[in-house]
């Protein structure tokens, strides 16, 4: 005699709602049109917070904002237009990039405020880490340059 489990109608919800996900190149063969959503255009990649495993000391200042796992610092003192790319630490950093759409959830968490910037400047040459802002990065010109980036900080 052969047993057969029974499955519960959640376990069977939870089988039902898996989908297969392909991870790689594409098996030989494939068809091209695989990797289209229903209306025939090529699935666009999600933008990525994450910088992978590089260390946050080799992201320029924008995609250490951009990350969730590394704080853009000014150095102590304050007003320098160079800045520390490092890990994140703490409930008020960690899991948080310090660009404004970050800025509610950084409230929301206890203990914590967000900081605004209003002489940090983003644009090109204003400021940078040990690596060189990206070329996309706008040419513009900014009423006062250096002091801390915005961001999520401890309360107090």
């Amino acid at each position: 005699m052969v047993y057969i489990p029974r499955l519960t109608p959640m376990a069977v919800f939870f089988l039902l709602a898996c989908e297969t996900v392909a991870v790689g190149p594409p098996a030989p063969g494939a068809s091209p049109s695989s990797d289209l959503v229903p209306s025939g255009q090529p699935a666009a990649a999600l933008p990525s917070d994450d910088p992978g495993d590089a260390p946050c000391d080799t992201l320029d200042r924008a995609t250490c904002m951009r990350s969730v796992v590394c704080t853009l610092a000014a150095p102590s003192g304050g007003s320098s237009e160079r800045y520390v790319c490092r890990p994140a630490t703490g409930n008020c950093e960690f899991g948080l990039g310090q660009l404004a759409e970050h800025e509610d959830r950084c409230v929301a968490r206890t203990g914590c405020r967000w900081r605004d910037a209003p002489c940090y400047c983003a644009c090109r040459g204003a400021g940078q880490t040990s690596v060189e802002d990206e070329p996309e990065t706008p040419v513009c010109e900014c009423g006062c340059r250096g002091g801390p980036p915005p961001g999520c900080m401890p309360r107090g």
